[in-house]
């Protein structure tokens, strides 16, 4: 069943997080951002759309976004537990064939239960390795004579697990980052499954990373 356009346009500024952030914080120019999506609230909507109309249901949402804002309830209340791990170290590299060979054979060597942390990223060129200090000598171990292209020690990865997948959700990522951001703490690496959410960042930042990471189950989302 088509909805209203109010409804329509609501539903499209909150798939898209940052169109939101700029709405509730009066940055958007409306106008503008009416007439580029005139056609797809229509398609949607199954009915036609003035550029004016579109104009003030985004007005409308605006003073909604700006009056939740100012009583700190604008953020979804998300049901999930923060596992966090210390001494972790964080090495990038060239990637190759024998690098990833190496690798493979250290996965192996890993105990199916083990409650340690450790991640592997293989991109197009490059390979990350995120790990606890106990695994130190076999990840050095499996990475000799491999480029090494940056590392960092002294780190602590904060793991947000859900209760259901959160990529169901729009804009967790977002929010979690922008969050952060806000608090001028630099995210070193950011790793996702389906249900758990992982943020590496320096030690040095990791009170202030809790308290941000916390804020999401806070009543009413406040931080």
């Amino acid at each position: 069943m088509k909805g209203s356009i109010s409804e329509t346009v609501r539903n499209l500024v909150d798939n898209t997080p940052y169109i939101k952030q700029m709405l509730s914080k009066d940055f958007l120019n409306c106008s503008s951002y009416a007439a580029a999506v005139k056609d797809q609230v229509e398609r949607t909507a199954g009915k036609e759309a003035g550029t004016n109309s579109i104009v003030m249901a985004l007005r409308r949402y605006a003073a909604e976004l700006a009056s939740r804002n100012s009583e700190g309830i604008d953020a979804p209340v998300i049901k999930y537990q923060i596992v966090m791990h210390t001494d972790i170290f964080d090495y990038n590299l060239e990637k190759s064939d024998r690098l990833l060979s190496h690798i493979s054979e250290l996965y192996q060597k890993l105990p199916s239960t083990q409650r340690e942390f450790i991640n592997f990223v293989v991109g197009t060129n490059e390979v990350g390795i995120v790990a606890s200090e106990q695994y130190r000598g076999l990840v050095e171990k499996a990475i000799e004579n491999s480029p090494v292209l940056h590392k960092e020690d002294n780190l602590v990865a904060f793991t947000m697990v859900f209760s259901g997948p959160f990529l169901q959700t729009p804009g967790i990522i977002h929010e979690a980052v922008q969050r952060l951001a806000q608090e001028e703490i630099n995210l070193l690496e950011l790793v996702s499954t389906l249900n758990e959410l992982t943020f590496i960042v320096k030690a040095i930042d990791s009170v202030a990373s809790y308290k941000v990471l916390q804020s999401f189950q806070s009543k009413g989302g406040k931080h």
